[in-house]
């Protein structure tokens, strides 16, 4: 049965690594000098390369041939164990599923027995973040203070959710994004390999898709073959399976923006729509298109500068909107009135010349006098009747005075 393409290119060695030329020649040297620590955290996004550079720790220090570089043999019986995800040393545990104490605690315990075929009992725990508070205080002692035939690999996507007790007490390799180039040039070298023609502008524009991913951008290298039937990459085929636009359509709207023409604007969107490109992918592009315009031809393009303050702003508007084609609408008509809208230039000599005269006199509004409400209209002054009791007391008593108080 054929592999995918991730699954069948995974590295078997550490030179096969590719974009992490820094923490490989870490790992190779402290295996040459004997220095390996007892356990490692290896961080980052995904699709990087973390598990794969966990399996490749944990075959280079159970190979029974271990070769110059160093790298692993591949070929005694522990490496190809290890490749069959057979091997009785090596225990991989996804914390993502094996959350509690109650999964932590057999690895524990099986720490102080010995390794079976080689001289490291080594576990690999993936998504190590998702364990619970109690698993991690488990962990942390064993961590510490390991015996000395076990190590310990750690993976996870999410640093900040792993206790800084854990990541102190390993050596920790924070796995950086694939630079596009390193990817295009290894999606040159797999179609080679598999005997398919592909533009070099198709393998860019899946590279940069790919956003500093070897596993994303092999699964979109894959879907881009299936949907070719000719077994030749292009261009187009890719912005279609992307739900890209075209260049030459995006250039297109951006001069039709660049001429405030609002028809021609709308016309052009719901065309590049109708053949599937995405509204988010519509104002990235345009973005893009910018972007190149402003840097190659004339930045001193006064309306440039709002043109890209409303277009960037209205990228998130839209990625939140439930109606995405009406807010693309809305935001193509807001560029269309960028023309009208003053220089930046203009208003910073507009508040300079504010600012330097700031005891000029400037027009005011007229104050009319206010106009007495009529005396029908205002409510009487409110008074309090006199009790009953009082004025009989007024009554048998004429000439006394009767202090008012609060309890009459």
């Amino acid at each position: 049965m054929a592999m995918i393409l991730s699954r069948k290119y995974r590295p078997q060695r550490f030179c096969d690594v590719v974009g992490q030329d820094l923490f490989v020649r870490m790992i190779q040297n402290a295996l040459k000098f004997d220095r390996v620590s007892h356990g490692f955290l290896l961080t980052g996004t995904r699709g990087i390369g973390k598990t794969t550079l966990a399996r490749l720790i944990a075959k280079a220090l159970t190979c029974s041939h271990l070769q110059e570089g160093p790298e692993p043999c591949n070929a005694c019986p522990s490496c190809e164990r290890l490749q069959q995800e057979k091997h009785l040393d090596v225990i991989e545990m996804d914390a993502a599923s094996h959350t509690s104490i109650e999964d932590i605690r057999p690895i524990l315990e099986s720490c102080s027995y010995r390794a079976l075929m080689g001289p490291y009992k080594i576990f690999i725990i993936d998504e190590v973040h998702m364990l619970s508070k109690s698993a991690f205080n488990a962990l942390l002692k064993t961590l510490e203070e390991p015996p000395p035939h076990v190590k310990f690999i750690l993976a996870t996507t999410e640093l900040l959710k792993v206790p800084s007790t854990i990541v102190s007490r390993c050596q920790h390799l924070p796995l950086k994004r694939v630079h596009t180039s390193v990817l295009e040039a290894l999606f040159q070298e797999i179609c080679a390999k598999e005997t398919l023609s592909a533009e070099p502008s198709a393998l860019a524009l899946l590279a940069s898709h790919a956003d500093g991913s070897v596993r994303d951008g092999l699964s979109l290298l894959e879907q881009s073959f299936l949907l070719a039937s000719d077994q030749r990459l292009s261009l187009s085929l890719v912005q279609r399976l992307l739900g890209l636009p075209p260049s030459h359509a995006l250039e297109a709207l951006m001069d039709a923006i660049i001429n405030a023409s609002p028809p021609q604007i709308l016309e052009r969107a719901h065309a590049l729509l109708h053949t599937g490109a995405h509204p988010v992918a519509i104002l990235e592009g345009l973005l893009h298109a910018l972007h190149g315009r402003a840097t190659s031809f004339s930045p001193s393009e006064p309306s440039w500068h709002w043109i890209w303050q409303i277009a960037y702003r209205g990228l998130s508007e839209l990625k939140e909107s439930p109606f995405p084609l009406e807010t693309l609408d809305m935001i193509l008509l807001r560029l269309a009135c960028a023309q009208q809208l003053p220089a930046s230039q203009t208003l910073l000599h507009t508040l300079e010349k504010n600012q330097s005269n700031p005891n000029e006199k400037k027009p005011t509004a007229p104050i009319l006098p206010a106009s007495p409400l009529p005396q029908a209209d205002m409510a009487p002054p409110y008074s309090f009747a006199e009790p009953p009791i009082l004025q009989k007391v007024k009554e048998l008593f004429p000439g006394c005075v009767i202090e008012e108080s609060h309890g009459l």
